[in-house]
């Protein structure tokens, strides 16, 4: 383990102000009615890093494959497996002012979960590991198992979902919502309206859920958009959009990746 390991991203999103942030979902076997789990979010970060992303199948020296997306410099974003084990993720939210710790940051983290077998394997793995910052890893597998891991400064904590779970930018579990001081109503009462809409959106497809839903759900245009649209001036960086639509479905051992917000862009398929 090196000595020190780079955080910027965590201390910068930590302590910025950000207008929007990722939103992520799941839906497991038991509720899509087509035999597929999914897993999915809106990337949404500083309007300039549109454009910027990498679509990568990547073999390691061992020769185990993984579908990922990132960005320069940050890698794996979020990905799929060889085993069908797929996760994204968003940060924690600006729940207390604290900095990261010396530990293991979040794309460090997501690299090795993604060399996990399935949910349970990787809920197991966490185990006494520090981490430096805050995420919540939303989990999929090709059982339709769905789970969430979800971290602050020195603390991780995993959960294993039933049905279907959206979340934007806050926390569920007891344990990371005390340590982060975190306000706000609890699981059930969304935060936000972005999370309130995707999860009515999610509520309106079970047992019919397919590509054409899951699209559809991440080109929703309603007063309530689930979606971060541009921003107003797109000329100042620190500005917040959807850079970029994704899914990923671990039965079929595909991804589909759309740039910016997927109302303006077609979905491409991308096989493992």
């Amino acid at each position: 383990m090196p000595k020190k390991v780079n955080c910027i991203w965590e201390i910068r999103d930590h302590i910025a102000s950000l207008p929007g942030h990722c939103i992520c979902f799941s839906i497991s076997t038991r509720e899509t009615g087509n035999g597929n789990s999914y897993v999915g979010q809106t990337w949404d970060w500083m309007n300039l890093m549109w454009g910027k992303s990498l679509i990568t199948h990547w073999e390691d020296d061992k020769g185990f494959r993984t579908l990922f997306s990132s960005y320069p410099s940050i890698m794996p974003c979020t990905g799929m497996n060889e085993h069908g084990l797929a996760l994204t993720w968003h940060s924690g939210g600006l729940w207390d002012r604290n900095l990261p710790i010396p530990g293991l940051p979040a794309y460090a983290l997501i690299y090795a979960i993604l060399h996990q077998k399935n949910v349970k394997d990787a809920l197991a793995w966490i185990g006494d590991k520090t981490n430096a910052g805050w995420f919540s890893f939303f989990l999929c597998d090709t059982v339709g198992d769905i789970g969430v891991i979800e971290g602050a400064p020195g603390l991780m904590r995993g959960m294993r979902s039933q049905a279907y779970n959206c979340q934007h930018w806050h926390y569920y579990h007891p344990d990371i919502r005390n340590a982060t001081k975190q306000e706000g109503p609890g699981m059930s009462v969304p935060v936000w309206h972005r999370e309130g809409r995707m999860l009515q959106l999610l509520a309106s497809g079970l047992g019919r859920m397919d590509h054409e839903f899951i699209q559809t759900m991440l080109r929703d245009n309603a007063p309530d958009c689930a979606i971060d649209m541009a921003p107003r001036n797109f000329s100042d960086p620190d500005n917040s959009m959807t850079v970029e639509s994704l899914y990923y479905s671990p039965v079929e051992k595909k991804g589909f990746f759309a740039r910016g917000p997927a109302q303006h862009h077609e979905f491409t398929a991308i096989s493992l």
